[in-house]
This record gives structure tokens, sequence and C-alpha cells, in this order.
């Protein structure tokens, strides 16, 4: 009973923050928004850190901060396909990927096998989205392929970071995720950075309309003078 409360509230909090990361990310990019929320993140673990607590050792640390470098780019795409839309449709397709990745990294290097359940449950999730994406009616917004690109690798970057984190110890409670949250939020904020500067060079090294169209109608202006 605990676990499927613990999976339920799970899933709302996961719906809810799909939804307002793609609203944030439409107004502020999705590089912002998500730089932001790790770092709302990590505010969170570090609040939480004293309750929950945890072992510190370099190799739970080391596979939170890998997992910060996977997460952070699993939530850029995720941000970025979410504000192109709809997301009825990429927001599903990015959860069944994120899904499938592990299942399907247990089945082939782990000892996991998939039962009868677990292929037609995947099937029939398959079908679903398909389903919703793409059943003919009047007037209903299409998915781009550039946004379905986008949600398939948010999901398999998703899947990624679970697979990185299943790798820490139990006794290191939430501590790999505050190396997660540190990472990512320095990668995040380093890359917003970077495109930022050059975005402004490259305005900067363009040509400026107005003054060409200005020194157009000088040149005019000498001809019919002469």
């Amino acid at each position: 009973m605990l676990t499927a409360v613990l999976s339920l509230s799970g899933a709302i909090v996961y719906g809810a923050a799909d939804f307002l990361g793609g609203l944030a990310a439409r107004r502020l990019g999705a590089l912002l928004a998500t730089a932001i929320a790790s770092v709302a993140g990590l505010v969170t673990m570090l609040a939480a850190l004293p309750v929950l607590g945890g072992a510190w050792t370099l190799a739970d640390l080391g596979w939170g901060a890998l997992s910060g470098v996977i997460g952070a780019v699993a939530i850029a795409l995720l941000y970025a396909c979410l504000a192109i839309g709809p997301m009825s449709i990429l927001s599903p397709l990015t959860a069944l990927m994120s899904a499938v990745t592990p299942m399907l990294w247990g089945t082939l290097v782990g000892a996991e096998r998939f039962g009868p359940l677990g292929v037609w449950g995947i099937g029939v999730a398959l079908v679903a989205v398909v389903l919703v994406g793409f059943v003919p009616e009047r007037g209903a917004v299409r998915p781009s392929a550039r946004g379905l690109l986008l949600a398939v690798g948010s999901g398999l970057a998703i899947g990624g970071y679970y697979i990185t984190i299943s790798h820490t110890a139990d006794a290191s409670g939430v501590v790999p995720l505050v190396a997660n949250r540190v990472v990512s939020a320095t990668v995040l904020f380093a890359a917003f950075g970077a495109v930022t500067v050059f975005a402004a060079v490259r305005a900067r090294s363009a040509p400026d309309p107005g003054a060409a169209a200005g020194a157009g109608s000088s040149r005019g202006a000498a001809r019919d003078g002469g």
C-alpha cells in the first residue's frame, strides 16, 4: 500500500513539474528554466539532508555527479520539447521512453527478465501513445518531428539517469542527489552563459540592416545630385 501511495505521489509531482516546466521554458528558454529548477532542487535536497541523512563516499558522489550531467541533458530536452508541444502527447512519450530504457537495460545487462505482463504493458503503452498522437480529429495539434525527437531523447536520458543513480548505495540517502543538483545546476548555468555570450557576439558581428539601408540612400542621393 505504501509503495502505491509513494508511486502515485511521485507521478503527481512529476506531472506538475512537466507542465510548469514547459510553461517556464516558453517564457525563459529551456536552459534557463532547467537551471533554475536545478537550483530549486538543490535547496530542497539541502533542506532534507539533515532529516534523511546519508553516508558520504566518493563512489556515491561520483555516481551522483554523473547522474547530474545526464539529468541536466534530460530535463533540458524535456522542457524544450514541452515548450514546442503538444504536452498531452510529448509528455507521455517521454515518460514511456524513460520507463522502457531502464527495463531494457536490466534485461540486456542485468539479471532481470520481462514477464508476459511486462511485455503486454509496454505494448499497450506504445499503442496508447500512437493513438493519442495520431488519431484523426479536426483541429487536433500534431507533434512536429523536432518535438518527437526531443521527447525521445529526453526519455532516453531520463532512463540513463535512473540507471546511473541506481548504482549508489542504499546508505548514501540523499547525498548523491545533492551532488546531482550541484553538478546539474553548474552545467546548465555554464551552458546558458555560453549560449548567451555566443548570441551576443553573433548579434554584434551581424550587419546592421538600418546602416546598410542608410548607406544605400546616401549613395542614391549622391548619384541624383551628380
